[in-house]
């Protein structure tokens, strides 16, 4: 019998053993002879990494190039002094890029919009942008706004120092246990949360934990 099953598994393997296609028992049920044709072969390493880097890049860099409200003195279709700092950084960078100057639009005042537009398309203008009036469009820019709790916490990371090397403060406890430390940078822990007071007093806490980022 055992020899009649290994008659039976040599003639399955004769085949793919003469022409040279397979050379080990796993090799059985791979054409290693099949022709790939051109671009089957996977891309390199860090392919699409690098390319979801470059979008997300590209989306920064065109948002440098939106005039948002807040740009816009106090309403009107005359820019206010960041708003005029900003479009002389962009008229030094119109020349080398693609992007086009996005005026975010007034939701309910449509003469506005245009005065806005006209207005930057003349400062281009007179600032050597010979394109301005295909570049400058009305419209919503892609990125998101904030909501206001997000607010103070951007604000106090804006404030630590950029080197990240001090996590930020803990809260204050109530009566009972403190706040939760910071994130330590380089090693160092945050302040942390110790335990709260008596009486429902504030307890100044102790340091966090830091996690060496």
């Amino acid at each position: 019998m055992k020899t009649r099953n290994w008659l039976l598994v040599v003639g399955l393997l004769a085949p793919s053993l003469m022409s040279g296609c397979a050379t080990t028992w796993h090799d059985c049920c791979v054409d290693n002879c099949a022709t790939i044709p051109p671009g089957a072969q996977p891309a390199p390493n860090g392919t699409y990494v690098q390319r979801f880097r470059d979008v997300q890049a590209a989306k920064a860099e065109a948002d440098d190039f939106v005039i948002y409200k807040y740009e816009w003195s106090y309403g009107t279709a005359e820019l206010g002094p960041f708003g005029q700092y900003h479009v002389n950084e962009m008229v030094k960078r119109l020349p080398f890029v693609p992007f086009p100057v996005l005026i975010q639009a007034h939701t309910t005042d449509g003469e506005l919009n245009q005065r806005r537009r006209e207005y930057v398309v003349r400062l281009l203008e007179m600032n050597g942008i010979a394109d301005a009036e295909q570049r400058v469009v009305l419209g919503f820019p892609e990125a998101e706004g904030l909501y206001g709790e997000e607010a103070p916490r951007i604000y106090g990371m804006m404030l630590m120092p950029q080197t990240g090397m001090f996590g930020g403060l803990g809260g204050f406890g109530l009566g009972g246990w403190g706040g939760f430390g910071g994130l330590g940078g380089f090693g160092f822990p945050g302040w942390g949360g110790g335990f709260g007071g008596f009486f429902g007093f504030p307890g100044f806490g102790g340091f966090g934990t830091g996690l060496g980022w």
